[in-house]
């Protein structure tokens, strides 16, 4: 009996070889197939929870020639970095790291040690959020811009005046006139260099009477400190004198200054930087307007009238 067994399985082990190592292949590939079905279900799942919301805020960065994202609360970003939010989940609308946050698009771990050598999601998040650049949403990008588009025309109006009534045109008129000569904001620039070349553009084509607004002040000295001080370093930052008094023992001078250089003489004149220049009571500077105009030369009324 047990021989005809043996013969039997003999015959047959080729079968059942093939069976058993069908079975186990099948497994493998089921395996396969489950883990890749349960990974999709994974990023769908996560997709899900980001959708909708990615839009708050990303931050983005270039490692290698590899770009990664990660999805934040874009007000916490700053707070974040400036040290006044100290909990990462306030910040991160989920924590992972993405190569496209917009597609739900995950980076894998190769691309994670290739780029940052590591696959420490922590680490690399902390990377990201401090020294990534913030991407903001259309609504953002035009709030950026309206607020550098204000700040730009208060720059321009705070510096400028009519000549004739002295008094400063409103943010809306210097925008108006701005369309006219073309010149428009580039926010990709600094505002107040872009304001200073506007302001040079408007006092030139004088499509409005308008004038760069300066300061007179009045600026008074002993004999001791004028002679120090005076021809040397404030006489160069006065673009006009308007009177100028002595009795021997005290000097008087009125002039226009440009407001830029005011703290440069009362840091002078008052002796604030510890140079002792100018010793303590020996000189004083007051302003007496701080919408002046420079008078205009013989030789300006000249060129005026050529023209």
């Amino acid at each position: 009996m047990l021989t005809v067994l043996g013969r039997l399985l003999e015959r047959n082990s080729i079968y059942v070889a093939t069976i058993f190592g069908g079975a186990f292949a099948f497994q493998g590939f089921f395996d396969v197939a489950v883990n890749k079905w349960w990974e999709e279900h994974n990023k769908a799942k996560l997709w899900k929870n980001v959708k909708g919301k990615f839009l708050e805020g990303e931050v983005r960065m270039k490692k290698g020639k590899k770009r990664f994202e990660i999805a934040c609360y874009q007000n916490k970003v700053q707070d974040w970095r400036s040290k006044v939010e100290k909990d990462i989940d306030e910040v991160l609308q989920i924590p992972q790291v993405f190569i496209n946050v917009s597609k739900g698009q995950v980076a894998n771990n190769d691309d994670l040690q290739k780029c940052f050598g590591t696959t420490n999601q922590d680490e690399i998040i902390a990377e990201i959020l401090n020294k990534g650049e913030i991407q903001l949403n259309e609504k953002e990008r035009n709030a950026n811009l309206q607020q550098k588009q204000n700040e730009f025309l208060n720059i321009i109006s705070t510096k400028c005046i009519n000549p004739r009534s002295k008094k400063r045109y409103p943010p809306s008129m210097i925008e108006k006139v701005l369309n006219e000569v073309k010149f428009h904001l580039n926010p990709t620039k600094p505002t107040k260099i872009q304001a200073l070349d506007a302001i040079k553009l408007l006092v030139e084509k004088q499509i409005i009477p308008i004038a760069r607004a300066q300061m007179k002040v009045r600026i008074t000295l002993s004999k001791k400190a004028y002679l120090k001080t005076f021809q040397d370093e404030i006489k160069p930052v006065i673009d006009q004198i308007v009177e100028e008094d002595n009795n021997g023992k005290q000097y008087e001078i009125v002039g226009i200054i440009d407001p830029i250089n005011y703290r440069v003489l009362v840091t002078l004149i008052e002796n604030t930087d510890g140079s002792n220049k100018v010793a303590k009571g020996e000189g004083s500077i007051e302003v007496l307007d701080m919408s002046a105009i420079k008078n205009k030369t013989k030789l300006d009324k000249c060129i005026e009238s050529f023209l």
